[in-house]
């Protein structure tokens, strides 16, 4: 019968940090007498299993959930509007189902994007108007559902 290698003193710490299959590299081994050195040292798997589980990565914590600052709503839709028109640069601007608003690509509250629009030249006319725009839009399909029935 053939005598094996003793087991080398360093064999704890490389065991656990490079595992089975590159310790019979690193010790130019076979694995079965590497599985013998492992039998020699208890708790060498549970040491090799904790340093796996050490290596992963954390789960990420959620993120806070969006608290939406109070607004006016028709204030919202008319800076929408606003930001739609041609001569405001035609910007695409909507709001989300969040309902945080956006405008081109950039994500924003709804009550900075009025702020924007007020900031870039919104009037309060404007806001009236657009009101005025939708109601009118409104009466019209009302009356032509209602006389079509």
């Amino acid at each position: 019968m053939m005598a094996h290698r003793e087991r080398p003193s360093d064999f704890w710490t490389t065991y656990v940090e490079i595992g089975r299959d590159a310790s019979c590299e690193y010790y130019r081994a076979h694995k079965t007498l590497i599985n013998k050195w492992v039998a020699e040292c208890p708790g060498i798997k549970e040491a090799r299993a904790a340093y796996i589980a050490s290596l992963k990565p954390k789960p990420k914590p959620k993120p806070a959930p969006i608290v939406i600052l109070p607004h006016d709503v028709d204030d919202l839709h008319a800076a929408c509007a606003w930001f739609q028109e041609p001569r405001n640069g035609g910007w695409v601007c909507s709001v989300r189902a969040d309902g945080m608003a956006y405008r081109g690509t950039r994500i924003m509250q709804p009550v900075d994007l009025i702020a924007l629009a007020v900031d870039k030249g919104m009037d309060e006319w404007y806001v009236e108007a657009d009101i005025m725009k939708r109601i009118a839009a409104h009466e019209g399909v009302d009356e032509w559902v209602l006389g079509n029935v």
